[in-house]
């Protein structure tokens, strides 16, 4: 699990995250940002709110933002297609 990220702390991993009150529970009507790693985190709507991570970003590389998990599109994601029947037969 990841830890709270104060704003104006330099993110560790890229990601989702959500704003989080002091007492833990996560803001779900809240900002929702996507934090970039070795940037600072940007500044929440109250004072002693933090960032929690709610989704890592899948890439194997921040430059090419290429995704290491994409699924093909399409029902049989990747797999052959059954050969097509004619039924009027």
């Amino acid at each position: 699990m990841a830890i709270p990220i104060g704003p104006g702390e330099t993110v560790k991993i890229s990601g989702q995250y959500v704003q989080m009150a002091r007492n833990g529970r996560i803001m779900l009507d809240g900002r929702e940002a996507t934090l970039v790693a070795g940037e600072p985190a940007p500044p929440t709507e109250r004072e002693g709110w933090r960032w929690k991570m709610v989704d890592a970003t899948k890439h194997e590389d921040s430059q090419a933002g290429s995704l290491r998990h994409e699924a093909p599109a399409g029902p049989y994601r990747g797999r052959e297609a059954p050969p097509a029947t004619n039924d009027d037969e």
